[in-house]
Parts: C-alpha cells; structure tokens; sequence
C-alpha cells in the first residue's frame, strides 16, 4: 500500500487514485466487501482506459472479467499481470454474491494487493506508463504489452 500513497499519487489519476483509497479506508474499517468492490473498480477503471487506448473507442461497460477478454483479444498481458486482473476479479466475484462465498479480511487484503500491483505495471511498465508518466518515452524500453 505504501506504493499508492506515496509513488503512485500524481502518476495515477485522481479517480483511480481515489477508488483505491477508499477501498484501503474501507479495509481499515473492516468493510471487506465495499473494499473489495472499490479495488475492482480501480481495477476495471484502468482496464478501460487500456481497452480505449487500443481500440480508439470508448471502452464498454462490461464487468472487469468481460472487459479483460475484451482486451485480451488484441494485446496480451504478460502472465503474472493476467494473474493479477484474475484474482481481482475472484474477489469482486464473491464480494457480490454475498450467499454462495464469504469474504472477509484476506480476501480483501488479497485484492488490495493484486490491485496494487496491477496498478503498479499500468502505470509503470505497462501501456499508460508513458501516458501518465514524466520520465521520457525513449527510457521507458517495457511500457507496451508484448
């Protein structure tokens, strides 16, 4: 979490950044569910923006898991970042349906952190690295999805 509250404000936009803050305050009062929900939402925000960024359309409203198909069809996500997107999605799947899985702190912390760190790639190595980022193009030799 350290990566988001220091590093990641001004690199990361302000919507994203403010999901996720909440999902981390949402965490801290033990609201595993709104938490896991507003981590996906960070989540799925980027993947939209991703989606956009290759389709030059806007992106649909399809849940992250839709939308990471979506996406897959064209560029590939390196395997640990899929893995990532996944088990986010896992999360969100089960805070949702609040019957068939419960969900308490791992499951949130579990989503905070794969969220974390897809967030980390996006916007560092990934393809908004250069978007959002100061430091030149030409430096930055991993920020496409191979």
């Amino acid at each position: 979490m350290l990566w988001m509250n220091t590093i990641g404000h001004g690199m990361v936009p302000e919507d994203i950044h403010k999901y996720f803050q909440s999902s981390i305050s949402y965490y801290e009062r033990e609201e595993w569910r709104i938490s896991i929900l507003l981590a996906a939402i960070a989540v799925e925000s980027i993947l939209a923006e991703i989606y956009e960024e290759y389709y030059h359309e806007v992106a649909p409203s399809d849940p992250l898991g839709a939308l990471k198909d979506k996406i897959e069809r064209k560029p590939k996500f390196p395997p640990n970042i899929l893995k990532n997107i996944e088990l986010v999605n896992h999360c969100r799947i089960s805070a949702v349906h609040w019957s068939s899985t419960p969900v308490g702190s791992k499951e949130a912390r579990n989503a905070l952190v794969e969220a974390t760190k897809f967030i980390h790639w996006a916007f560092s190595e990934g393809p908004l690295g250069i978007q959002y980022s100061n430091v030149p193009a030409k430096v930055q030799t991993s920020t496409t999805i191979p």
